[in-house]
């Protein structure tokens, strides 16, 4: 799935429920943390729980948001440092008595809490990049401006509230999606969809795409992005040209409206 799919599809879910969210970030890594340590009391050789805590720590970086995941990093490497520092849990779930050199349960507790406050800053980082992400996508769907994405084939993976008002077929996620059916004038199609597939190869160009919203002539603005792997299109559709940075949309919205 593509970053502006995601965008269309994903952040306009709704929080997940109290009941689903003390589920997913209160009893399955109790869960886990109580399954791993029993495995590892009947394991009789040596210890799993450092390495299976650091996975679900990671896991949890990748998952939660820092409010949820720290406290339960802090509590898995609580856990791990008395296996490694305190005898008689070393014994249990070694199955051996601690070392006579101090210096290596030192040298592994160390290690395992880096590892975790690591794991603590991903989770911060990545918990921005989301935050950002979704501000993101958020302005994109509350600019007055049609805006829309498109890949190679002209398929809109995404399209705006505006977008979405100007071109009723896009509300319909089965619809026709093409930006070459329901921009191009059908008169230079050929002429659209070669210049369309120029500007994605070869990227920025300032002149507009002559582009048109049922029999209204509207200007394509193109950027071309890449995300993921995949490149795509952006077209922001108005009927004048940028003015020192902005859209003069009003004509836009009139005309429109007429022709509807």
């Amino acid at each position: 799935m593509s970053y502006f799919e995601y965008l269309s599809k994903g952040f306009v879910k709704d929080e997940p429920s109290l009941k689903t969210s003390i589920t997913i970030t209160g009893v399955l890594p109790a869960v886990y943390i109580v399954l791993v340590l029993i495995s590892d009391y009947l394991e009789p050789i040596g210890t799993i729980t450092p390495f299976f805590t650091v996975l679900g720590i990671m896991v949890m970086a990748l998952c939660f948001k820092p409010v949820h995941m720290i406290p339960w990093s802090i509590l898995f490497t609580t856990i791990v440092c008395c296996i490694f520092l305190v005898p008689k849990f070393h014994l249990i779930f070694t199955g051996k008595p601690i070392t006579d050199q101090p210096t290596i349960p030192l040298v592994r507790a160390a290690t395992y809490v880096l590892v975790c406050i690591a794991a603590c800053y991903l989770c911060i980082i990545l918990n921005r990049l989301r935050r950002i992400r979704f501000e993101y996508a958020d302005m994109l769907e509350k600019l007055p401006w049609p805006i829309l994405t498109s890949n190679h084939n002209g398929n809109i993976l995404y399209a705006n509230e505006a977008a979405k008002f100007l071109i009723p077929e896009l509300n319909v996620l089965t619809g026709n999606r093409s930006f070459f059916d329901l921009l191009a004038p059908k008169h230079h199609q050929g002429k659209i969809i070669a210049n369309y597939l120029h500007r994605l190869e070869n990227g920025p160009n300032n002149d507009a795409l002559e582009l048109e919203v049922q029999g209204t002539p509207v200007k394509g603005f193109t950027k071309k992005l890449n995300w993921i792997g995949e490149t795509v299109l952006l077209t922001v559709l108005t009927q004048e040209s940028f003015q020192g940075g902005l859209i003069n949309r009003e004509g836009f919205y009139k005309e429109h409206e007429k022709a509807g």
